[in-house]
């Protein structure tokens, strides 16, 4: 995958300055993974299942069920803002639904999908500010989220770089994997796998 990474003096403060919306996308994901199924147990059935369908318009974007589409768009930052938070909020939506109704399906996708696309609403914001940040902010988007939800930072890195395949993306992540996490657990201390789930 072609993930054009430009590692400029302004990038750094830009990818330090960012890392806290990061870890409260990471945050806002976790909360809401575990406070909002218990308010879907209350819907009837017949919604919950509706809703789980995925929508035709939902599964018509294969970003939302596969590993293809949606890197692209998001590292490319081709995708127009409405359609990056339209896409967020579905998945966000979706995986509490899916994880509520008591369907089977990860959450690690969903990190993933939720870093990458706010990394990509950053990046975009950062492109009219005239800071380029290519692909950046999307890959630091990503490797944030998913280190912080799941507690694992060293393993996130190493993904990250066999991904992209890139050296610019594994001090990228790096940095955005170590401020992330840090404000994480500062302001909510468990991660996935540390959750009580009794």
């Amino acid at each position: 995958m072609d993930c054009s990474i430009a590692i400029t003096v302004e990038f750094i403060p830009l990818l330090i300055l960012n890392a806290p919306l990061f870890a409260i996308t990471a945050i806002l994901f976790m909360t809401l993974l575990g406070k909002l199924p218990d308010k879907v147990d209350q819907l009837p059935n017949h919604a919950c299942m509706a809703v789980n369908l995925r929508c035709p318009f939902m599964r018509f974007y294969r970003a939302l069920v596969f590993w293809r589409a949606w890197p692209r768009d998001f590292l490319s930052n081709s995708l127009p803002v409405a359609a990056v938070l339209i896409l967020i909020i579905a998945k966000l939506v979706l995986t509490v639904t899916r994880v509520g109704a008591g369907l089977h399906g990860g959450s690690y996708l969903p990190s993933l999908f939720m870093g990458a696309g706010v990394g990509c609403l950053l990046g975009t914001v950062a492109a009219t500010l005239g800071i380029a940040s290519g692909a950046g902010l999307s890959i630091a988007g990503m490797a944030a989220v998913v280190a912080a939800v799941f507690g694992t930072p060293i393993y996130t890195v190493l993904i990250i770089c066999e991904f992209t395949r890139s050296c610019e993306a594994a001090l990228i992540s790096i940095i955005a994997v170590t401020m992330g996490t840090l404000i994480f657990h500062q302001l909510y201390a468990p991660s996935f796998f540390d959750r009580d789930t009794g």
